[in-house]
């Protein structure tokens, strides 16, 4: 393999340049697509641009699209984004999906105390008794 005069380094060099100046070629109505109407987060689309999320942030800091005007933008039902999903579902492929195990235990609270008129300590009890766990796999009380 014949090496250029610059020896192996040169496409190190040449692979540098690619990827630094690829982020200004970036369209920015495009980054403002995904974020207003598709509802995608700036770690979504960075990672569909394969750039930092702080990139994406600027962009997004740039068009005047921030936090601000964002906050009725268009919410995606399959792109859930927080961390912690409600109780009795999980977060599957960024969608909300039926859990069975806590539902069951749903059904059981409104049982007890919505119908029954029980107290939470004593729903507590009463889901200790039949061995359901919360989600640390640890007694209600």
């Amino acid at each position: 393999m014949d090496q250029t005069r610059h020896g192996a380094n040169e496409f190190h060099l040449v692979d540098f340049i690619t990827i630094y100046f690829s982020p200004k070629h970036l369209d920015s109505t495009e980054i403002k697509r995904l974020y207003v109407n598709e509802a995608l987060s700036a770690s979504q689309i960075a990672g569909k641009f394969g750039v930092s999320k702080t990139f994406i942030v600027g962009v997004i800091n740039r068009l005047k699209i921030g936090p601000k005007s964002s906050v009725g933008r268009k919410t995606n039902p399959n792109n859930y984004r927080h961390h912690n999903p409600p109780y009795g579902y999980a977060v599957r492929n960024g969608k909300l999906v039926l859990n069975n195990a806590e539902v069951k235990i749903c059904r059981a609270v409104v049982e007890l105390m919505g119908r029954k008129k029980q107290g939470a300590r004593s729903a507590a009890r009463v889901l200790e008794e039949k061995g359901f766990k919360n989600n640390h796999a640890c007694p209600f009380i």
